[in-house]
């Protein structure tokens, strides 16, 4: 990693994504979190009356102030993020009954929070005074200079967002008088003197200050220095969580001192400076009580235990000083002067991990987990992503000035464009994991998603979101290499087999085998021919010569291949026409092979399944109806994945009539009245309720199949979309390839 006063390195610029709406997208979320920390839903409840209750609203004159406040920077960025007035007034809309109303009534399942419509009365003003004041500062803004136009290093954003987070979790401040009285009493009656907390926040500022040079958000250096130190002091006086101690002030104050001039003196060689603080830092989290366990000597495999347990949010702060620590180690050992492999330092890192945590249980007696070995594989890949990306970046002027124009676009353009689909990628399948394990600790979510995973309900997780983003992946890629083979018809079935079989891998990594037998059907097939005869004398003395498992696991493959057939065929034939890579001929000819595999899947599921947990629940006649829904489904997906911003109104006008068509279509195609197990339900409760006993209304069962659908489709079309970008569509394959032929028709 290159300073960046480096006077031997020529940056290279390339385009990122706009400001604005990343702070929209931020702002979005800091709202969803502070408004359902710390996550402690109830099953039931509370009356939705409460929302009418005291709608004063000057009686509660500190939840005014704060929802007012709170939604004063929703309003600035959405102006700044859209152009014209018809656009902002619709998504402020938007945000304001998403963000204002209905977390509202999500906050009537929070016990110890007052749901009140007066919050969101107050939310909308403060929304149109953020709007207002884009009004009147969009000039000022137009002048100012203070911003940098691109981040050079990003890696070390990871760092200083770690940063934050050890010094201000859980970022919800108040207002109350009472409560602020309370947080400050330690500061001015102080306690003993801590010395081991003035060292950790010290390394923790220091560290942190280091990664914000790195990053140069701000152009001018003290700005930017002082805006981040009050930033802290605010979250650290406001945020009634914990103590506000002086060692932690005095120590933020000390490193910031520290890691500034170490960065101003030692310039390119800080990562020696970063690499002595990183070790301190770790053997602080390796050699005290620091992590919050018991001192016991036990050991378990499971990462952050203490918060998987036992729900404890205090263990967040300690976890984010060891990401600190480890992705300081990471920043510093990964730079190209130290080693030549970029996999030697993690290894390493790895290795040395090992030891200390064994020394930490075996040794010292502390309980040990590994939670640090997860930290390092979680920040390795954009470790290694970035480190590479600055070779390219940050490339020596000599070889910069040689190289053609068209060799800097496409070089450049390559490094950047697979950086931003990787990092998008990994946050991504971060996002997608927390929000499903978040899901499943919900009450009242579906009976049938509750039995899905096991006991390892994160790792689960994470697997089923590989497969869900897998759907929308596969069909884009199977359909984009076929599009290149001269006999296109010949490779897509096996593509598409293959496509079937990653999935199952995932699947089977992901649920239990319970739950996949309950989908797929046990497999019975053997035991029918070879024990009751099904298909006569023959056939069951011919296969009473070969054992069941072979048999059982291609029963087990064909009989999934079908049910993610009727899925993946639609998805694969709307991305044939998406992808722009197939002739008009070449789409005929697909449809009419797809179209029988299609309804070779619906016989094997339907007419010839081996379990009625799914043919039960189709009404009859109802088999084209949820022909028309899969249909429905993949042509909505794909329509989301090809997504730009110029057509946003015209994806929300469709989703508005393909939402309630979808509803109207799985009603049609599902039985009214199922019974079982001495019980009578709808198919739609027994899916979407949370158990079979009791019924939801109407109303509910048509918000929970809405969510249910958009879900869907946000998830199947992200992993579409990530497929788009890495194969993109063919007219544009073809510029790009126009190019690269005429530059190096130039060499």
């Amino acid at each position: 990693m290159q300073s960046l006063r480096s006077s031997n390195l020529t940056p290279l610029t390339y385009k990122h994504a706009s400001p604005s709406l990343s702070l929209l997208i931020g702002i979005i979320a800091f709202i969803v979190y502070g408004s359902l920390f710390p996550f402690n839903f109830q099953p039931a409840p509370d009356s939705f009356d409460r929302l009418f209750v005291d709608l004063d609203p000057f009686m509660h004159r500190s939840d005014a102030i704060d929802n007012f406040l709170l939604f004063i920077p929703l309003g600035l960025a959405q102006f700044f993020c859209f152009r014209s007035p018809g656009q902002r007034l619709l998504w402020a809309l938007i945000l304001w009954f998403a963000l204002g109303v209905l977390l509202q009534v999500a906050q009537l399942y929070l016990p110890g929070r007052v749901a009140s419509l007066i919050d969101s009365f107050w939310n909308a003003i403060g929304m149109g005074f953020g709007m207002i004041a884009g009004y009147f500062l969009q000039p000022w803004f137009a002048q100012q200079r203070f911003f940098m136009g691109q981040t050079q290093d990003r890696f070390a954003l990871l760092l200083l967002l770690a940063w934050f987070i050890y010094e201000c979790f859980p970022f919800i401040p108040t207002l109350d008088v009472n409560e602020l009285r309370e947080h400050v009493k330690s500061l001015v009656i102080a306690p003993t003197f801590e010395w081991l907390r003035l060292l950790r926040h010290s390394l923790a500022a220091a560290l942190g200050t280091i990664a914000l040079l790195q990053v140069w958000i701000i152009s001018k250096r003290w700005l930017m220095i002082v805006t981040t130190f009050s930033i802290l002091f605010f979250f650290e006086v406001f945020v009634t969580y914990g103590e506000l101690r002086r060692e932690t002030l005095l120590g933020i104050v000390i490193g910031i001192l520290v890691g500034e001039r170490l960065e101003a003196v030692l310039r390119n060689n800080t990562r020696y400076a970063v690499l002595t603080l990183g070790i301190i830092a770790y053997l602080i989290t390796i050699f005290t009580p620091f992590r919050a366990q018991p001192a016991d000597g036990g050991f378990t495999w499971t990462p952050f235990a203490t918060v998987l347990w036992f729900g404890n949010t205090k263990i967040v702060p300690p976890i984010a000083f060891e990401t600190l620590a480890i992705g300081s180690l990471l920043w510093a050992g990964m730079s190209e002067r130290l080693f030549r492999s970029s996999w030697f330092w993690p290894a390493l890192m790895f290795c040395l991990f090992l030891i200390l945590e064994w020394s930490r249980v075996n040794i010292i007696g502390y309980r040990g987990d590994t939670t640090t070995l997860t930290l390092l594989m979680i920040l390795l890949p954009a470790a290694i992503i970035w480190h590479q990306d600055a070779s390219y970046i940050s490339a020596p002027a000599g070889k910069v000035a040689m190289m053609t124009t068209a060799d800097k676009f496409f070089a450049v353009g390559r490094v950047d464009h697979l950086h931003k689909i990787w990092f998008h990628l990994l946050c991504t399948i971060s996002a997608l994991t927390l929000s499903l394990w978040l899901f499943i600790q919900l009450p009242g979510i579906p009976y049938n998603v509750q039995e899905l995973f096991g006991g390892q309900q994160l790792i689960d997780s994470f697997f089923f979101a590989l497969a869900l983003l897998w759907l929308g992946f596969g069909p884009w890629w199977c359909t984009h290499f076929a599009g290149k083979k001269k006999i296109a018809l010949l490779w897509l079935p096996f593509l598409l087999l293959l496509a079937t079989g990653i999935s199952l891998v995932l699947l089977k990594l992901s649920v239990t085998n319970e739950s996949l037998d309950d989908i797929t059907g046990s497999t019975d097939m053997y035991r029918r021919i070879v024990m009751d005869q099904a298909w006569g004398s023959h056939w069951q003395a011919q296969l009473a010569q070969w054992p069941a498992a072979p048999f059982n696991m291609l029963e087990r493959c064909i009989r999934f291949s079908a049910l993610y057939f009727i899925f993946l065929i639609p998805l694969s034939f709307c991305t044939i026409i998406a992808s722009r890579r197939w002739s008009i001929n070449n789409m005929a000819a697909a449809l009419a092979l797809l179209f029988p595999l299609w309804w070779l899947a619906k016989a094997i599921v339907v007419n010839w399944a081996i379990t009625d947990n799914l043919v039960e629940l189709i009404a009859d006649g109802g088999v084209p109806y949820l022909a028309l829904l899969s249909i429905l489904l993949a042509a909505h997906t794909t329509q989301a994945a090809m997504l730009r911003y110029g057509r946003i109104l015209w994806f929300v006008g469709s989703t508005v009539i393909f939402l309630p068509l979808s509803w109207w279509l799985v009603n049609q195609g599902l039985e009214k009245i199922v019974i079982k197990y001495d019980n009578i339900f709808s198919p739609l409760q027994f899916l979407l309720g949370a158990n079979r006993q009791q019924w939801i209304s109407t109303a509910e069962l048509m918000l929970r199949w809405s969510l249910v659908y958009l879900g869907i489709i946000t998830v199947i079309a992200s992993g579409m979309r990530f497929a788009c970008r890495l194969y993109p569509v063919g007219h544009r394959t073809r510029i790009i390839s126009t190019l690269q032929t005429s530059s190096f028709a130039k060499k």
